[in-house]
Order: C-alpha cells, then structure tokens, then sequence
C-alpha cells in the first residue's frame, strides 16, 4: 500500500473491528472455516491437506509465500499470548483453534489455493489434464520457486507495524499491520504480473491469523462487548511493535495454517537463497 492509503487500511481495521461490535458473528462464515478442521467440536485440529473432506487435494496443491513472525520472537510470544487472553474473554466452552508461534505467518501471495487450486500458475486459466497433474506439479513448482527467486532479489522488503487486533465477524483474530514503504503492494503487484494463472482472490490487507472460533454459537452483546475490550486491551500494547522482514519463505505447505512442509528462504536484494 502507498502511504496516502494508510489512512484507508487503518479505517478498513476499524471498520471491521466496529463490526463485530454490532453484529457479532457471522455464523455462515464459522461454518465455512470449520472446514478446515478435524473435530471442530471437541479438539479442533488443522486437516492435512490430503486429507481434506473435499475437494480431494494431492502434494504441492497448496503453495505460498509467506513472511514467518515467529522471526520476531517478541512480537510472536506477545501474539500468542494476546490470543489466549482474548479467547479467555470466549463464553465458556466454546471451541477455537490457537495458531502457535512457529505457525504465525503473513501470506504474501497464494500460487495455489485449497478451494482454487493451481497447479500450473504460469498460464490463465490453469489446468491440466488429470492425469498429468502430480508429474506436472512438482515441474512447475520448481519452475515456481525460480520465478519468486528472480523476482525478490530485485524487490525492497516492506517495513510492518502493528496497528491493532481484530475479532473479525467470520470468527477470525487478526494481527492487523500497515507497511510505510508500499514495497508489500509493489511485491503483490509483480507477484500477480508473474503468476497471472494463480487464485484471483489474493489478501490486499497486511495481517497475520492468531486464531478461529469455530463454535456455531452467537455471543449477546454483552459478550461480544467483552471479547470486544480484550481485544482493544492487547491493541494497545502491540501498538507500534515492528517487524521487518529480510526474507520470504516459499512454502508448499502440507497442513492449513502450519506453513509446515518443504520451504526455501529468499532473501530481498540477494542473488542466492
């Protein structure tokens, strides 16, 4: 983002933060999202991906890149602890998924998406014969990672800041940033420009998933008010917190939300990973 749309980023966070205030839940959204879990009722998990219900998902489907906040320590054992206390703020018993602090991530880009999946992200639209996919997915994740090197060592890493936490009505606890240098929106820009067959729905705010409530369960207003004041309690004291990232990880990630899987660092302005 360029510095004269801050003001509209830090107004979409406020936006979504007044939201839930008023509405609570959006209890159709919780729904989606519990698709992503094992025993979303009792002890929620993350599905690997080959295991996901449906659609049936095979290796290397699910690709990104990603900046890893637990390089910043302090700001991921504040996060986490951030998480707890406001879900603490949660009518008791219902269900939520913790993100740990060597799962926080920052999408950057997705060149294949779970629910939009591409396995070849170099042409638009993407996709290959059936039979042909698993042999082709790993040619054109390797041709992947080659095309992401050659772009980030000419690119300028972001400079991230905390601006607040927010519950957001699909259940989602956010750990909102803004970039003060734009290079983040530059480095979306190309990314699109360079894989124009990767999923058309990409993120275009800065934020890191600290957690999910999965309940099918509203809070009254008086609950939601509590959960409310937890989160503008923990806002204030990551305010202003920076992170800097030096590097982007590639990720073909095997579990939702884990970034977990084979990855390679690039580092911004280097020749080599």
């Amino acid at each position: 983002m360029s510095t004269e749309n801050l003001p509209n980023l830090r107004e979409l966070y406020k936006r979504m933060d007044r939201s839930f205030l008023q509405s609570g839940l959006d209890l159709p959204a919780v729904q989606h999202t519990r698709r992503y879990y094992a025993n979303p009722d009792t002890s929620p998990s993350p599905h690997r991906y080959v295991d996901f219900p449906a659609p049936q998902l095979q290796a290397l489907d699910v690709r990104l890149l990603a900046f890893l906040i637990a390089e910043n320590q302090q700001l991921a054992d504040m996060a986490v602890s951030a998480t707890k206390a406001i879900f603490e703020a949660l009518p008791a018993g219902m269900q939520v998924h913790m993100g740990q602090p060597m799962d926080l991530h920052m999408t950057v880009f997705m060149t294949s998406h779970p629910f939009d999946v591409r396995r070849n992200p170099f042409t638009s639209p993407s996709g290959l014969p059936a039979e042909w996919s698993a042999a082709a997915s790993q040619a054109n994740a390797d041709r992947e990672r080659a095309a992401v090197q050659q772009l980030i060592v000419n690119a300028h890493p972001p400079q991230l800041q905390v601006e607040q936490i927010v519950l957001a009505n699909s259940g989602t606890l956010l750990l909102c940033f803004s970039d003060f240098t734009s290079h983040l929106q530059r480095l979306r820009a190309a990314l699109r420009q360079a894989f124009p067959g990767a999923p058309s729905k990409q993120s275009s705010i800065c934020h890191v998933t600290l957690g999910r409530i999965l309940s099918l369960q509203q809070l009254h207003p008086e609950q939601a008010a509590s959960v409310h004041a937890r989160c503008q309690e923990w806002s204030c004291k990551l305010h202003g917190m920076r992170y800097n990232p030096t590097h982007v990880w590639h990720i073909l990630e095997e579990t939702f939300t884990k970034v977990d899987g084979h990855r390679q660092k690039v580092i911004f302005g280097s020749k080599g990973p």
